[in-house]
């Protein structure tokens, strides 16, 4: 009962914060960067004796080994000693005074002294403790065997399993020798007594296990430990990085959050900052970050732009979840390493290929059927396929039969990738993959609709195809390379009635980064990125509403009949320089050189960024960023044909204050205040005779964000909170108005309870404040069209929909 206890209690806490944090009106959520090349980490020895130490475990009797968690300074010394497993009362201030004089070699990341917090078994005695002051019997003198030898692997995923201590007990608990296992799980006890035994392995990360074993054994043993919930659930721990907000949520825990079929990747819409997107309609689907349009937010993997981040609807990310190691999200206020972006930015980072043995899957549910494969070729290549294919089609047929609608290519996805990873060594690495994605979605009206009597249904195809490459090389202590190039062919088509519209895009991405750390006080990155794209563009459809302009049938809207072409060039160069004068003070300072090209853009920006940090102490810093973002047009808004090449890039300064504290061993707190001001907004000119747009738009955005993290064993979740304003004045002299998208309160609660034997309860709630709409009126009749067309009857945007709100559960069992 003290399981379900504590799981409740933690759950109640998590849930009833959201009532503290605000009340909605009715009108009216860190790490070096994932894409650099993996650090090379290397623990602390401990290089003093502590024959002291002995003393107090011989003079206890204790059978198991004392385990504390210390951490070891860049120094090597010992501070901050907690006893995991040990003696009580005096004896236990006498080991943690005598832990606290231990000397190890300092930890080390990429060559560097690092502080680090680690988990140390004391080694227990070989001879047991000598008890009683009386004169010993003569005792026979033992038969040695070999020993006892074998491999501990996780239970369920067979992963090797180092730096676990198991023991070897005798009848009264005694324990007679102990060993850690190696970097491959392995373990061996040589020249024990012929006799049996009891085989102990301690609980941490795993279940305990206790298995009885007869010397000499007849094979090497396999002891399987069960993972829970702190290993399962850890959290992410990086370096401190350029980014003002950095979130990265471990793929396990994103994978579990009720409410998203089990795709990691729709965690994002659970994240601060993140407006929660349409289901229907144009903008369904698409994503709203920080106030800003969607496609003001970039989406990579491995750090390589990804043209489709979800399939249609959102129903699925385009990528299988077995092969993704962390979400890695950044509302804003991001190193200078991105750009072109005044949104945010969200990293996929895929894990490495295993190469233990054969692994896979098979997934079957109620929006697909999946199969994914991977498999070592040799000691250094591994290589994997994975397939998805929806049959949403089949069910949606059934469901509108019969109800004025005829599916002549009903909804179905389908994406593949094939990956190939070589690591010949702990210091490089080569990813090689290859993935796309295929949506069709096609819906035919039997009658016309009386809204807009031309519009006789639908098709929507989105493709693309991509090929990408990533390596990564620790060339020495102090220097690391990166390179990247990646290649694809995408597509999007749209047939609203009988109008066609068509976009080709074939882009050329290539990317160097190399990171040089002079001292442990100063560190310089800098890179290139250069992308060279192609396009075609046929249009044949009705010139579209920009945002915020009220939605008018497309029959009475002049049409747009051209085919357009060419390339487009972006290159961008940045540097970036961190510095710590003193301990506690780190400034990184960065700047980003853009240059665009081709479809009659031709322009060049500067981006400065600036990010001071204040580590108050241990568990709290204070942190200040502010900078510049440069973002290019949309390729149809620059077009020759239907566009204005005149456009320049749309700009966007901000400033970002936060304050993150750790609260205890489970809980943390991280607030956000931001404030971004836009300028050169691309709108519509509505005036005979000119350019159909210009960079008349101006806005700004106000906001803050919190997000508090629970990560207890039993209970980890968030709490995401948004508070924003987001508005617009299209054109000089004009009122300034919402932003459509704008969302004053974004609220989401998530949390998972582990209910032990492998069962799981998931909760998410979420409240979001409705989207901005434009009373509207009928206008005039359009007899050519034969419509009515709609005005706007009050300001723009000046009413809102009703808020939404969701609640979604989801339990797990787990057989292993």
């Amino acid at each position: 009962m003290s399981r379900w206890c504590q799981g409740l209690a933690w759950l109640v806490v998590l849930v009833a914060l959201p009532v503290a944090i605000s009340a909605p009106s009715a009108h009216a959520q860190d790490p070096g960067s994932e894409t650099e090349a993996a650090p090379v980490i290397v623990r602390p020895a401990l290089i003093s004796p502590a024959p002291s130490v002995e003393r107090i475990i011989r003079r206890r009797g204790l059978a198991v080994a004392p385990i504390v968690r210390v951490t070891v300074g860049v120094d090597g010394s010992v501070s901050s000693v907690e006893v995991l497993q040990g003696p009580d009362g005096p004896a236990r201030q006498r080991l943690i005074a005598e832990v606290e004089a231990l000397r190890f070699s300092p930890a080390t990341r990429d060559g560097l002294p690092v502080a680090v917090r680690i988990d140390y078994a004391l080694p227990v005695p070989s001879t047991p403790a000598w008890r009683g002051r009386g004169r010993r019997g003569i005792e026979p003198v033992p038969v040695v065997a070999e020993g006892v030898y074998g491999v501990v692997l996780e239970r369920g995923t067979r992963t090797p399993l180092a730096g676990i201590p198991v023991q070897v007990l005798n009848d009264d608990r005694e324990a007679l020798a102990e060993t850690v296992t190696g970097p491959d799980g392995e373990f061996a006890l040589p020249n024990l007594p012929q006799q049996s035994f009891t085989l102990w392995v301690p609980a941490f990360d795993h279940e305990p296990l206790e298995r009885p074993v007869t010397v000499p054994i007849e094979q090497a043993l396999t002891l399987r430990l069960q993972p829970n919930s702190t290993s399962r659930y850890k959290t992410v721990v990086t370096g401190k990085t350029a980014d003002a907000v950095k979130i990265v949520i471990p793929v396990q825990q994103a994978r579990e959050v009720a409410g998203q079929n089990g795709d990691p990747i729709k965690v994002l819409e659970s994240l601060p900052g993140v407006a929660r997107p349409s289901a229907a309609g144009a903008g369904a689907g698409q994503i709203s970050i920080r106030g800003s349009a969607p496609e003001d937010t970039k989406y990579y993997v491995d750090g390589l732009p990804l043209f489709q981040l979800y399939h249609f609807a959102n129903v699925y990310s385009v990528l299988q979840d077995e092969w993704v190691k962390n979400i890695d999200y950044r509302p804003g206020g991001f190193s200078a390493e991105y750009g072109n972006a005044m949104g945010g930015l969200l990293n996929v980072t895929l894990d490495d290929l295993k190469r233990d043995n054969i692994h896979g899957h098979v997934d079957v549910n109620v929006f697909h059927a999946a199969v994914l494969v991977t498999a070592p070729i040799s000691d250094e290549w591994a290589i994997g396929v994975g397939f998805r294919r929806s049959y949403i089609d089949v069910i949606l047929d059934a469901v509108l039969d019969g109800d004025g609608f005829s599916l002549t290519a009903a909804p179905r996805y389908y994406d593949y990738q094939i990956r190939a990873d070589w690591r010949p060594d702990d210091r490089q690495t080569l990813r090689l993959t290859w993935f796309g994605t295929d949506d069709l979605l096609a819906v035919v009206n039997e009658a016309p609709s009386e809204q807009d009597p031309s519009f006789t249904g639908f098709r929507l195809a989105r493709r693309f195809h991509q090929i990408q490459g990533s390596y990564t090389n620790q060339l020495s202590d102090r220097l690391g390379l990166r390179l990247g190039l990646a290649t694809s062919y995408q597509q999007l088509e749209i047939q609203p009635g009988g109008f066609d519209f068509e976009l080709t895009f074939d882009p050329i991405t290539l990317r160097a980064d190399l990171e040089y750390r002079e001292s442990p006080e100063l560190k310089l990155r800098g890179g290139l990125l250069t992308t060279i794209t192609r396009f075609n563009v046929l249009a044949n459809i009705p010139a579209p509403d920009k945002e915020g302009e009220v939605d008018t049938p497309g029959s009475s809207r002049p049409t747009i009949n051209e085919t357009d072409g060419g390339f487009t060039y972006e290159l961008a160069a940045w540097a970036e320089a961190t510095w710590k004068p003193v301990e506690d003070l780190t400034l990184i300072g960065g700047m980003r050189l853009l240059g665009y090209a081709g479809n009659n853009l031709s322009a060049v920006a500067l981006d400065p960024r600036l990010l001071a940090r204040w580590d108050i102490d241990n568990d709290a810093a204070l942190t200040l960023a502010a900078g510049m973002n440069h973002q290019s047009p949309q390729a149809d808004e620059t077009s020759t044909s239907f566009g204005a090449p005149t456009l320049t890039t749309e700009r966007s300064m901000y400033i970002n204050l936060g304050y993150k504290q750790q609260l205890g061993e489970f809980l943390e707190f991280d607030v956000q205040a931001f404030y971004k001001d836009l300028a050169d907004l691309v709108t519509n000119t509505d005036a005979f005779g000119a350019a159909p747009y210009d960079n008349a738009g101006v806005g700004h955005v106000l906001g803050a964000e919190l997000l508090l993290r629970l990560n207890h064993p039993i209970v980890n979740g968030w709490v995401s909170y948004t508070l924003s304003r987001s508005r617009r004045r299209d054109r000089p002299g004009e009122p300034e108005r919402y932003y459509s998208a704008d969302q004053t309160h974004v609220l989401a609660v998530v949390a998972g309870v582990d209910l032990g034997a492998n069962w799981r309860f998931g909760l998410r709630f979420r409240y979001a404040t409705g989207n901005p709409f434009t009373p509207l009126a009928p206008s005039y009749y359009d007899a050519s069209a034969d419509v009515f067309v709609p005005a706007a009857a009050a300001a723009p945007l000046s009413s809102r929909i009703d808020g939404f709100t969701q609640l979604d559960v989801r339990i797990d069992k787990t057989w292993i």
